[in-house]
């Protein structure tokens, strides 16, 4: 992963694990560290999150390496990395900058709270978002359920949640998560023709107003109910099913 200046007040950063961007300990920690150092950096006002996979933003937790090992280090894993997810969903929201996803392809698990906690969300017409974690067994515990809720209101948020759908560009625009569709062409640079647009008004009342909207959305990280899940029989049974970890 390697971030770079567009202009002199925005900033690229291109998830860049193959070939899928999922998001193992490692990735993670790399992200949030990107992260940091871009936000002690003054002179940077927007951040572009986008992708180097082509047809896809992210995959969502690498579960292949997270569960390749005895049922107790599994669990210390996955416990790790959502975690760390949702320190990375805090840092967004919380941040005095901008970020804006700009979403190629599928965004996945807890992608989806990634992309979600971004100020902006483009995405190109064939993008679609998937939540698994009814298929799989897991609980979307790192702040993604708070934003989603916050978004679509609560029907959206329990078909997005409940469901295992996987929702369209379209459907995800009709619900608001999506500001806007890109039929053809980069996203990408639609993405920086936006952000140079919305940094010609005045920075302080972008913060100030980011800050207000987001006040209260993000709750702390729900830390009961998913060692609940975590630590249940259920999550090992069926990652069994779906041939991930060791039984």
């Amino acid at each position: 992963m390697h971030a770079y200046i567009s202009n002199d007040r925005i900033k690229i950063l291109p998830l860049d694990r193959q070939p899928s961007n999922a998001l193992d300990l490692l990735f993670l920690k790399e992200l949030r560290n990107h992260i940091k150092v871009i936000e002690n950096d003054n002179s940077i006002q927007c951040v572009i999150m986008t992708s180097k996979c082509r047809t896809i933003f992210s995959s969502g937790l690498d579960l292949s390496s997270l569960t390749d090992c005895k049922s107790r280090e599994m669990r210390i894993r996955i416990l790790k990395a959502v975690w760390c997810v949702h320190g990375i969903v805090k840092q967004i929201m919380n941040s005095k900058k901008i970020y804006i996803a700009a979403v190629n392809g599928a965004v996945i698990g807890s992608a989806v709270s990634i992309v979600m906690a971004c100020d902006f969300i483009f995405a190109h017409k064939n993008a679609w978002f998937w939540l698994p974690d009814p298929q799989y067994g897991g609980l979307l515990a790192d702040g993604g359920l708070d934003i989603i809720k916050m978004t679509v209101g609560i029907p959206n948020a329990k078909r997005i949640g409940m469901t295992n759908e996987r929702i369209i560009a379209q459907d995800a625009k009709d619900m608001g998560i999506i500001n806007h569709i890109i039929d053809n062409g980069c996203v990408e640079d639609f993405v920086q023709s936006f952000a140079t647009d919305l940094l010609q008004h005045a920075f302080p009342t972008l913060q100030k107003t980011k800050a207000i909207i987001n006040k209260g959305v993000l709750n702390r990280f729900q830390l009961i109910p998913f060692i609940q899940i975590v630590f249940s029989k259920e999550l090992p049974k069926r990652l069994k099913k779906y041939n991930l970890g060791k039984p």
